[in-house]
Parts: C-alpha cells; structure tokens; sequence
C-alpha cells in the first residue's frame, strides 16, 4: 500500500534528525471524518487485529454499512492521516439519553492504529480527539471496550484517564434475532 510507504518515509526522516520528535509527527496527525474512498485502508487496519479470523468486509459490504452509519443522527467513523497515510481509525456514537438528565454519552469503537505506528502516540492521539469530540456534544462520558486479554490496551486506556467502572457483557445473537441464550431458555421452558 503507497500510503504505508510514505509514513515509514517520514518515520526515517525522525530517525535521521529531519523532524526533531514524536510529537512533532503526532501533531502533524490530521483527525477528519472518514469518506468512501478511506474504507479500503480502514479495512485494511482492520485486517491487522486479528479479529474475527483476520477476515474483513468486502469493499462492496463495508461501503452498503458505511452508508447506513451515516444516515445514524451522529454515528462517525473517523481517519487519523499523517502525510498522506491512513494511520489509525475509530468509530464514534453519541448518544442521546433520557437517564443522566438528558446528558449524550458517547461509545467509542474499532479503535485501530497501523502496526507500524504503534507506540508512536498516534492512538493517544486519536483517543483525545475522541474525547474532545464527545465534550464539545456535551457528553456526560466516553465509554469503549476491550477485549480482556489486550491487557497492554487496558493500560494504554488508563493512562488516557479511563477506569474500569463495570462489566461488560455479550451474548451472541443469531441472525434471525433471537439471541443463542433466549433460544436455549424457550427450548427448556424457562421463563423470564
């Protein structure tokens, strides 16, 4: 991927004394709301968690659900670009809620950074540009998660100011709607 190429470019030019830091390069990241022509490389990021078997969307299914995201009142995703490369991404809900006063609060997913950028401040960069986003929307907080065997990213995310506050839980749900534990419950005649 061209793109790819141009960032390791501009690593080296770190390296070789041309840029003077790190932190120069993370505030060269430009954070902007993605568009079609970003999901191939979004896609690709996403091909290196080692999610759901390493396997992505098809360009043709991600740009069908990238379209329905954005028809959402204030579903996002974003692209954290430096120089002409797509480094890192994330997905941004902000929801309105009736508990809380009213207060939005925002859910922050599929937070990526290229592995050839990693530990570089990009994702901090990243995470405090989805922070700043759910403030300006008036969001009483910013929730994610995360896997419980990525303890490195849990820490990552405690140096950012999250706590753990709760359990997080999921079921998996069939296609069909009904959930795989409802289903067990109906088929022993358990009752809610």
């Amino acid at each position: 991927m061209g793109t790819t190429l141009y960032a390791k470019e501009k690593e080296n030019q770190v390296q070789e004394g041309c840029m003077t830091s790190i932190e120069e390069m993370r505030e060269a990241v430009l954070i902007r709301e993605a568009s079609e022509s970003d999901l191939p490389a979004v896609l690709f990021l996403y091909s290196q968690l080692g999610m759901d078997d390493g396997t992505v969307l098809s360009e043709d299914d991600a740009n069908n659900i990238f379209t329905r995201m954005k028809s959402y009142p204030d579903y996002k995703l974003y692209v954290a670009i430096y120089g002409t490369a797509i480094v890192g991404s994330f997905a941004l809900l902000i929801m309105d809620n009736l508990g809380h006063k009213g207060a939005p609060s925002g859910v922050v997913e599929d937070i990526i950074v290229h592995q050839d950028w990693r530990g570089k401040g990009f994702g901090k960069t990243i995470m405090k540009e989805a922070m700043s986003i759910c403030a300006s929307k008036g969001c009483y907080k910013l929730a994610l998660t995360s896997n419980k065997l990525r303890l490195n990213a849990h820490l990552f995310y405690k140096t950012l100011g999250f706590d753990v506050h709760g359990f997080s839980y999921s079921v998996p749900v069939a296609l069909n709607g009904i959930s795989a534990g409802l289903h067990d419950e109906a088929k022993n005649g358990a009752s809610s």
